[in-house]
C-alpha cells in the first residue's frame, strides 16, 4: 500500500487561510459597528443583527454546500465560494443602506461557507492517515484569525473608513483564491 505524503506546512497554511475567511469576516468589522450605524443612518441594534445574520447564513451554507461539494467537487466549490465572498465583500464596501448591508452579509456568509466547508474533506482525501495531524495544524493556524481580526479592523479604521474593512476582506479572498487556484 502506497503511503501518502505528510501534510506540507505551506499547504496547511493555505487551507487555514481559506477557513480563516469566516472568522476574519466576523471579527474585523466589530470595531466599526458604531461608524457603520452612523454611516448607514440606523441604530446599533440593526448593525449588530448583521452578526447574527452572518452566523445563521454561515450555518445554513454549511448544511447546503457539504452535499453539493460531493456532487460538483471540492475545488470548484471552494473557488466559487472565495469568488462569491470577494464580490459580497466589495458590495458591502459600497452599500449605503442597512437593508442592503444585511443582505450583503447573508451572501458573504453563504459564499464563505461554500469555501470553508470543503477544507476538511480535502485534507481527508489528500492525507488519509494524516488527517488528524492536518486538521490540528489547520485549526491551530486558523485560531489566529479571530485573535488578530479586531486589531486589523481597528487599524483600518484608524487609517480610513469602515468601507475599507470589506475591501481588505475582498483583497484577502482574492489572494487566497489565486493561491488555491494555483496550488
Amino acid at each position: 500500500m502506497m503511503n501518502r505524503p505528510t501534510p506540507s506546512l505551506a499547504l496547511m497554511m493555505l487551507f487555514a487561510a481559506v477557513i480563516a475567511t469566516t472568522p476574519l469576516a466576523i471579527d474585523m468589522y466589530l470595531p466599526a459597528m458604531p461608524q457603520l450605524a452612523d454611516s448607514l443612518h440606523t441604530d446599533s441594534v440593526l448593525v449588530q443583527q448583521s452578526l447574527s445574520i452572518f452566523l445563521a447564513f454561515y450555518g445554513l451554507g454549511m448544511l447546503i454546500f457539504g452535499p453539493i461539494a460531493d456532487a460538483i467537487g471540492r475545488r470548484p466549490l471552494a473557488l466559487s465560494g472565495l469568488a462569491g465572498f470577494t464580490l459580497a465583500s466589495l458590495f458591502l464596501s459600497q452599500t449605503s443602506q442597512i437593508e442592503w448591508f444585511l443582505a450583503g452579509r447573508a451572501v458573504q456568509a453563504l459564499a464563505g461557507s461554500a469555501a470553508t466547508v470543503v477544507i476538511p474533506g480535502i485534507i481527508r482525501a489528500i492525507y488519509q492517515e494524516h488527517t488528524a495531524k492536518g486538521m490540528s495544524y489547520v485549526s491551530m493556524m486558523m485560531m489566529l484569525a479571530p485573535l488578530i481580526a479586531p486589531a486589523i479592523g481597528s487599524l483600518v479604521l484608524f487609517i480610513t473608513s469602515w468601507h475599507w474593512i470589506f475591501i481588505v476582506l475582498a483583497v484577502y479572498a482574492v489572494i487566497t483564491g489565486l493561491l488555491a487556484y494555483r496550488y
